[in-house]
């Protein structure tokens, strides 16, 4: 499947967003509920922290590239 490239930039914000609330959401749930309802307590965490890390990542990446762009400026 071929995504043409000015799609590149939601698709990473999608993805990078998914892959991190992913773990951060599977990490905190394991801290603070072990085992019991794992799979319940994971799964509401996720729906809900996802959101906030595709917006926020769609927002802040490219103020991010500007500024790491900035930074290794020779």
């Amino acid at each position: 499947m071929i995504i043409h490239h000015r799609h590149a930039h939601p698709i990473f914000s999608l993805l990078m967003s998914m892959i991190v609330a992913f773990i951060v959401t599977l990490i905190l749930t394991v801290v603070n509920f072990g085992s019991q309802n794992f799979f319940l307590h994971w799964a509401r965490s996720f729906m809900i922290a996802w959101p906030i890390a595709f917006i926020s990542v769609l927002v802040i990446s490219p103020r991010v590239h500007r500024l790491v762009k900035w930074l290794t400026a020779q």
